[in-house]
């Protein structure tokens, strides 16, 4: 309850700042006070569903409601994403205004306000109706690792990665289906799910996630818990998962082994279980206690973080996903002031990291830079 009250607060906020901002450049024209009024307090209440659903979820089945009440849901999300884009660029043309007013006549002023006013309902149009465009679009991203301590024998090993699917009110087992399509196609040696499967009850989405039962791969799937897991209950989602036949890697690994070597694939908690009492913490101690040295070793984290503790102890490639390459713009820049790996492949310290932008989407149904990917990984011994 707290969070979501917080949550309002904040987007009370930003509602009331918008609606000062546009109420001051529209100024001059006497019944705009009202209608700007009236505009803002039903775009606030529409954007409040969204949260108001995650809170009440927990206690409260809403499928009994239908269809409409999905439809508000996600028309809910879609003004949370027309909001951030509306305040980014507001932000931005407010500052532009009130340079003009330092440098320029009062007549030029208020001209300029009407202008920046078109310019940001503008920008907000194009991102939002480029957002909805490529939300739900999968595309194949094909890469290589390479790894010099990867065994003759495991060179061409392939693994399709899976991350942030967020099953939930937008994505259902239509999306679900796709995926699982897709990586069939794929043929890969290895299937692995790292977090973020769902935001909603197990028990709400069971049909949803069904698809994913029929997902095979020689080497066997595995998943790890991302931080939206922790949210809708850990357990029950790790149960969900494991009837959906895959081997949930919580501090644990597993070892293949191929004539000359062997490839060890490890898997971790998400952070976040940090700040869940009870939840089982994430240790790369636990996880590689009885890996031989010798073995090459990838390591399944939700999350890129704790790198340099990460290469310390001996894990030649890991593979992530949470940032979603911060999803649509402008966030798809504000993302890399916070993320120092937000995208792609990357060498931290002799450890090879690969990033993925995630196959579905959080929140907003929004994607920028392209659709959502499903990650087909081969190793490649390195010399």
């Amino acid at each position: 309850m707290k969070a979501v009250l917080t949550v309002s607060v904040v987007l009370a906020l930003f509602n009331v700042y918008l609606a000062v901002s546009v109420r001051q450049k529209l100024a001059g024209i006497s019944w705009s006070g009202g209608v700007v009024a009236a505009f803002f307090i039903a775009f606030f209440a529409l954007q409040m569903v969204a949260p108001w659903w995650d809170w009440a979820q927990t206690p409260i089945d809403h499928r009994w409601i239908g269809d409409f009440y999905v439809t508000l849901v996600q028309s809910s999300y879609i003004a949370l994403g027309v909001l951030t884009c509306l305040f980014v660029y507001s932000v931005c043309g407010d500052i532009l205004w009130l340079a003009t007013k330092l440098f320029f006549s009062a007549q030029v002023f208020r001209g300029m306000g009407v202008v920046l006013l078109i310019l940001v309902v503008g920008a907000t149009t194009a991102s939002v109706g480029a957002g909805l465009r490529d939300a739900g679009k999968i595309e194949v991203a094909k890469i290589d690792l390479p790894l010099k301590s990867l065994p003759f024998s495991f060179d061409g090993f392939t693994i399709a990665q899976i991350s942030d699917v967020h099953v939930g009110p937008h994505l259902k087992r239509a999306f679900v289906q796709n995926i699982v399509d897709e990586v069939t196609t794929l043929a890969p040696d290895m299937i692995a799910l790292t977090g973020d499967l769902a935001d909603g009850k197990p028990e709400n989405l069971t049909n949803d996630v069904a698809p994913f039962a029929a997902l095979s791969a020689p080497f066997g799937k595995y998943y790890v818990t991302g931080n939206h897991e922790y949210y809708w209950g850990v357990d029950a989602w790790l149960d969900q998962v494991k009837t959906l036949g895959f081997r949930a890697l919580i501090n644990e690994s597993v070892t293949f082994e191929r004539q000359d070597g062997l490839l060890v694939v490890v898997g971790i908690p998400d952070v976040a279980a940090q700040r869940m009492p009870g939840a089982i913490q994430p240790s790369l101690a636990v996880a590689t206690k009885n890996v031989s040295p010798l073995a090459t070793k990838i390591l399944l984290s939700h999350q890129p973080k704790n790198l340099d503790d990460i290469s310390k102890a001996g894990i030649d490639a890991q593979l992530s996903g949470h940032t979603h390459a911060g999803q649509y713009f402008p966030f798809t820049w504000i993302i890399k002031l916070i993320e120092p790996y937000t995208h792609g492949l990357y060498d931290v310290q002799g450890l090879k990291l690969y990033v993925s932008k995630g196959v579905g989407f959080w929140g907003p149904p929004l994607r920028t830079g392209g659709p959502g990917e499903i990650t087909l990984i081969t190793l490649r011994r390195a010399e």
